[in-house]
Formats: C-alpha cells, structure tokens, sequence
C-alpha cells in the first residue's frame, strides 16, 4: 500500500509539471516563435500524466480496499484467549486467527438426561454453585433448550443464562446445576448406585429378602425415569419398601446370602 501511495505521488507531481510546460508552450508561443507541434506535444503529455494518475490512483485505492478487508473486528466485548496466527503471516480466507472468549452475559451449558427434556422450559428455576465458590448460590435462567440428544450419553443441551452480580465469573469455571422440576405425582426413587447397567442397556437392581432370618439377594430388571439429586426414579420392577444394596452389589449371585454393612 505505501508503494502504491509514492506512485500515486509521484504521477501527481509528473502531472503538475507537464500541467505548467504545456502552459508555458501556449503563453510563450506566439513571442517566442515555438512551433505549434511542441504545443500540442506538450498537450499529449499532459494526457498522458493525467491518464497515469487515474491509473495510480485507482491501484491505490484497490490496495487500501484490500488492506481495509484484512481488518478483524471483534463481534463482541471479550479477550484473546489465543493467538493462531504471528504477525505478517499469510492465512487463506476461513483461517482461524486467534480464540476470543466474552466476558459479558455468561453461559452455563449443561448436559441433562434426556428424560427431563419434557419438563423443561423457560421457566424452570435453576440455581448454579461455583466449584470456585461453592459458598455462593447464583439464580440463573433457562435460555436455551437444544431438541438434538446426544445417542451415546443420552443427555441433551441446555444452556442457562447466569446473573453473576459482582461474583466476577470468567470463561471456564466449572459448576453444578440444580434444576427444580415440579413434579406430578409420587414416584419411587432408589439410590442412583443402586442400578447396575448390563451390556444389552437393561437396569437391574439387587434387593434383600429374609430367608430363615438372613438376608438373601434377589434380582429385579427395573425400568428407571429421571434421576436427581443422587436419586433415581423406578417406574416398574421393584415394590416400595424393599431393600436395595448399593455396595458390593456388582459380584451378587441370585439367592445368595448376604451380609448387610451399614455406611458411616
């Protein structure tokens, strides 16, 4: 660009000077007995610097419009995270040149099993603990609710818009989500490490039953629903009231007699 600039500079100053030739040839003509062909030379020239300039001119302008769309714009307020790219590098058009992360209207995006899908909209409350802060409850929002289940985790997107305050959350920070779902009628929940998945998706879950005064291990396939909290949701399979066993539950044998430890 600046090569482009001193040509169009210097086809300026050509200019000027076959510009004050020619008028000098037309003023001094007549007197001074110049013939008519160095006048009109004089005129050609003139031509010619000026069709010089526009060409220049428009080189120039070329190269300042080519220059002005290398400019990056941040499309919002935030800090650079990366730099992909050194200075004077050539990159091709597409080609990543740093990481920008906002640091305005934090996110939280959670993967939620798919069975919550339905029970979710923009007005479930939700609140976030920091691993940073975990003394520190903040109120988020649900803004965002991705219809796109992901087939090996069974989970889906959402997205929760958090009003940090003056917490001074940054990009990155881990947290937990509390989801409050309301819900439409008493279900049966067993502790989540109570279920044990087979290599065919089924859930089972080992009870306790008293035979002859011991407690014996008996075998249920269970059809479980939402879990939460630790807790997970029993639609068929087990009746209420039995008693699950959450340790040692994946080596048990149908029928064999057990001893029950209680947990500290």
């Amino acid at each position: 660009l600046m090569e482009a600039k001193a040509a169009s500079a210097e086809a300026r100053a050509v200019l000027e000077e076959a510009g004050r030739r020619r008028d000098e040839a037309r003023k001094l003509g007549p007197r001074k007995g110049i013939p008519e062909t160095e006048i009109r030379a004089a005129e050609a020239e003139l031509k010619i610097a000026e069709a010089k300039l526009q060409r220049l001119y428009s080189a120039e302008c070329y190269k300042e419009e080519l220059v002005a769309r290398h400019d990056v714009y941040a499309p919002f307020t935030g800090v650079v995270a990366r730099r992909l790219a050194e200075e004077g590098e050539w990159v091709d058009t597409g080609t990543p040149i740093m990481e920008l992360v906002g640091t305005e209207n934090m996110r939280l995006d959670l993967r939620v099993p798919q069975e919550h899908y339905p029970y979710i909209d923009a007005n479930t409350l939700v609140s976030v603990r920091l691993d940073a802060m975990p003394s520190h409850l903040i109120d988020g929002q649900v803004s965002a609710k991705v219809p796109l289940s992901d087939s090996s985790s069974r989970t889906f997107l959402l997205r929760v818009q958090l009003n940090d305050g003056e917490l001074g959350l940054t990009p990155g920070m881990s947290a937990q989500a509390l989801l409050r779902i309301p819900g439409e009628r008493r279900v049966l929940t067993v502790p989540r490490d109570a279920i044990l998945k087979d290599a065919y998706g089924s859930s089972r879950v080992w009870s306790l039953n008293d035979v002859d005064g011991a407690p014996v291990a008996s075998q249920h396939t269970v059809e479980i629903g939402r879990s939460f909290d630790g807790r997970t949701e029993l639609r068929s399979g087990l009746e209420p009231g039995a008693r699950v066993v959450i340790r040692g539950n994946e080596t048990l044998r149908e029928g064999q007699a057990v001893r029950v430890v209680k947990s500290h």
